[in-house]
């Protein structure tokens, strides 16, 4: 997914079912300097970030990284189930 600064309702819960619906591993390297050590906290906090405030366009990039965090999950086979 391409970075934008508006996401739909649809598109968040999705994202947001398949971060609560999937096990994976809970340490990930996103690249450039980017090592994750608690996947689960960094996405619960970030979930919770967002649904506090869901039509800020501050939190564009967070949610951009959350898609980019489950896309490398299953690109690095560090889905579980």
């Amino acid at each position: 997914m391409e970075y934008k600064t508006d996401y739909t309702e649809e598109e968040l819960n999705e994202l947001f079912d398949w971060f609560e619906t999937h096990k994976f591993e809970n340490q990930i390297n996103l690249g450039k300097g980017i090592n994750v050590v608690d996947v689960k906290l960094y996405v619960q906090s970030s979930i919770n970030q967002i649904k506090s405030h869901p039509n800020n366009v501050t939190f564009s990039g967070l949610i951009y990284k959350l898609f980019i965090m489950k896309d490398e999950l299953i690109k690095q086979g560090k889905v579980l189930d």
